[in-house]
């Protein structure tokens, strides 16, 4: 059937084709005048939008001249735009960031700043609210938001009591200094539970309080299923960063002096105020295509994206997989899994990406790299039908590299057949670390085929939500996905309790085969290579291969009942663990080896698995910051 429906979905996408106005082509340089016709490369248009505006109501195809194209706005397409293949013609990159310049060598640097750091500022005054205190990138490299010392939070919270407003603090004179500013955010990695990074924000604080952000506070403080805030931000439990100038502690830090407009950068070893670039997002969308059909992107790059929520009133209150509590309701702390409450709703609202692709038809993604972006997610499809990422590279995000569908809504119908192909993520989750490196959600006919997931903060590959809150065959729309010829490594590099291929609730006839998982990172806790988590249930797991599992460790995690109606048969694993507690789960000829002798079957699978030739960058080698 899901076949039958990608054959109607195209013959209905070429109708509609013949229906438009005569293509014709349109020509974009970054050297190019808005006020041209762009009808050939002498007349070039030089912004994307213009060329939209062009293209718009025709089958056209528009060629985008090599260059930098910096997004003053999204690039926003909608049901006028559709038909239009956009064409790289070269490197192209599309930025939704602004340049820094102009740096100056500060020459007396802060008390408590090592001496021998090399401390330079920069003006930005000239961006006004465009500035950002969450994302910079140096020579294209991630700098990292200053930090609160560790012994300096331990004197602020020594005796201090958790509320619902923040802390009620014992008399600190260090916290009436300011050194928690409105805008400090407190990160609780691991602490409230072993898969989540929640984070709230400081708005204001003195010798006897410190006040946070609401709803985040409140939700954070109790957040369902015992997993509320347990302590102070310190030591095991938790960090404070976007901290003051004063703070910088190491290369590479960086902070944001709002009041007076100015940004303080440490210098990396090799980097001269003189040479640097350095880059601001200050766009947290870059593509939003909307009730479009038919749109291909065609070898672009999107680059320099932020996302400011968690630093705002809602905060990033995680329950999973980047799916937070939102807004003001009681009911969001209501540990409800059988869903009385509505528990999907109230706990599971989607974090958005910086490509958003909703309520759209046939919208391509092909041999594009998505890197520096700041959102939750990279790319997200929402109520979105034969979608496609294919050949393409996501690399240094903040959050998932792709997450499509519906997370709050198990019977959601709209997000169906979309794909990820042949793509390679690597360096996923390297702020909200528990992102997956691709997130599904309720969804019909998902394929994630010939991908290579690497270097994640969680799970490589998570599909499915809703816990065992949905037992039956057909409750929810989570049905016929398929997840096969995947090459999954370096998963849970910082959150725990995750897998290489997780999933969660009844999938109702969906497939795991042929995936290559290896060399798992956080070797302690829960999870395991194989992690069919709560509920999942009506999905058949065959001929995978796992191998490099810690010793006695588990290849396959069955650790509950409500787990059911799995099947697991034909893989190899190099590890004979096997954590077996779901019920009607038969596990049937898996075959164990020693990874010095890998039977050949085992590495036909492995050798097949992951990205071929035709990604641009599968046989590149890139430094990955973890």
């Amino acid at each position: 059937m899901a076949g039958l429906a990608r054959i109607h979905v195209c013959l209905w996408l070429s109708l509609a084709h013949l229906l438009l106005a005569p293509g014709h082509d349109i020509y974009v340089s970054s050297s190019g005048n808005d006020q041209e016709a762009g009808d050939s490369p002498e007349s070039a248009v030089r912004s994307l939008s213009r060329a939209a505006e062009l293209a718009s109501g025709r089958a056209s195809v528009v060629h985008v001249e090599a260059g930098k194209y910096q997004l003053l706005a999204p690039l926003t397409l909608g049901k006028a735009d559709s038909h239009v293949r956009w064409v790289a013609e070269g490197p192209v990159s599309v930025s939704g960031g602004v340049e820094v310049s102009n740096w100056q060598l500060v020459v007396s640097i802060f008390a408590g700043t090592p001496s021998d750091l090399r401390v330079v500022s920069a003006d930005v005054r000239t961006l006004g609210s465009r500035s950002q205190d969450r994302h910079l990138y140096v020579n294209g490299r991630r700098a990292q938001r200053a930090r609160l010392p560790e012994e300096h939070g331990t004197k602020i919270f020594a005796g201090a009591k958790l509320t619902d407003e923040g802390y009620d603090l014992k008399k600190s004179k260090l916290a009436s200094t300011g050194i928690l500013r409105p805008g400090a955010e407190f990160v609780f990695p691991r602490s409230t539970s072993p898969w989540t990074e929640p984070r709230c924000a400081v708005v204001a604080a003195n010798e006897s309080a410190v006040v946070m952000a609401q709803p985040c506070w409140k939700n954070l403080r109790h957040k369902p299923c015992g997993q509320g805030v347990k302590g102070m931000p310190t030591g095991n439990t938790g960090y404070v960063e976007n901290v003051g100038p004063e703070f910088l502690q190491a290369p590479g830090d960086w902070s944001l002096d709002s009041e007076n407009g100015t940004l303080y950068y440490a210098l990396r070893e090799g980097e001269a105020a003189d040479t640097m670039t350095a880059v601001m997002p200050v766009l947290e969308v870059l593509l939003n295509v909307s009730g479009a059909v038919a749109i291909r992107f065609e070898g672009f790059t999107f680059e320099h994206g932020t996302w400011l929520r968690p630093g705002l009133p809602e905060g990033y209150v995680e329950m999973q997989s980047g799916q937070c509590l939102m807004g003001p309701s009681e009911l969001n702390w209501d540990c409800d899994k059988k869903g009385t409450s509505g528990a999907d709703w109230y706990w599971s609202k989607k974090s958005p990406g910086n490509i958003v692709v909703a309520g759209s038809v046939g919208i391509e993604l092909i041999r594009c790299e998505f890197t520096r972006l700041g959102a939750a997610a990279a790319v997200d499809f929402t109520n979105s039908q034969n979608c496609l990422v294919a050949d393409s590279f996501i690399h240094e995000v903040s959050g998932a590299g792709v997450q499509i569908g519906s997370f709050d809504e198990p019977n959601a119908k709209g997000d169906v057949n979309n794909t990820v192909r042949n793509t390679i993520i690597r360096g996923a989750g390297l702020e909200f670390s528990g992102t997956a490196g691709i997130s599904v959600g309720y969804t019909e006919g998902s394929v994630l085929w010939g991908n290579e997931v690497s270097d994640v903060g969680f799970s490589g590959i998570s599909v499915g939500w809703g816990w065992s809150r949905h037992e039956c065959w057909n409750c929810t729309a989570a049905r016929d996905n398929v997840i096969a010829f995947n090459n999954v490594h370096g998963y849970k590099q910082r959150m725990n309790d995750g897998g290489g291929i997780y999933m969660l609730g009844p999938q109702n006839g969906s497939v795991v085969h042929d995936n290559w998982v290896h060399n798992q990172t956080r070797n302690a806790g829960a999870g395991g290579p194989l992690y069919p988590d709560e509920g999942s249930a009506y999905s058949t797991w065959s001929r995978n291969v796992i191998s490099h599992i810690r010793p006695h460790g588990f290849w396959l995690f069955l650790w509950t009942g409500s787990i059911h109606d799995i099947i697991v048969q034909d893989n190899f694993a190099s590890s004979n663990h096997t954590f077996d507690a779901g019920t009607r789960c038969p596990l049937i000829n898996n075959t164990f080896f020693d990874d010095s002798l890998v039977p050949l079957a085992a590495k036909a699978i492995m050798d097949a698995a992951g990205v071929n030739a035709s990604n641009p960058w599968a046989k590149s080698e890139f430094e990955v910051f973890v």
